[in-house]
């Protein structure tokens, strides 16, 4: 998967949504156990390792050539969360919802960063 986002964000370079992808793997790859990553390693015979720091970077760069891209700031969202800073996230959330909605998968999105935003907030109130 990583090799064909890498691929496909070389053969168009304005492309978001493979940085999307990479963001999501990365992310992914980041949270596994050494016995977990050991085990998908052996199974695909192919390194599956990711930073959160490079899932960042990845969805940033999505963001940069794409501002309004809601899976890009959703996704964001989760990594900025994963890395305890919940204003960040907050912030990535009310982006989500201030995009509007192209197509149903989208909408469910909204509804979802929604209610994400509302557990966030009253977290942090706490």
């Amino acid at each position: 998967m990583r090799e064909n986002a890498l691929r496909a964000a070389k053969l168009d370079t304005n492309a978001a949504l493979p940085h999307v992808v990479l963001g999501i793997f990365y992310r992914a790859a980041s949270r596994l156990k050494w016995w977990e990553r050991t085990l998908v390693n052996t199974i695909l015979g192919k390194d599956f390792e990711g930073t959160i720091e490079q899932s960042e970077a990845a969805i940033r760069k999505a963001i940069s050539l794409e501002p309004r891209n809601p899976y890009a700031w959703y996704e964001l969202c989760w990594i900025l969360r994963s890395s305890q800073r919940t204003d960040g996230a907050i912030a990535a959330l009310k982006t989500v919802i201030t995009i509007p909605p192209t197509n149903e998968r989208e909408r469910q999105q909204v509804q979802d960063a929604e209610r994400q935003l509302d557990r966030l907030t009253l977290q942090d109130a706490k």
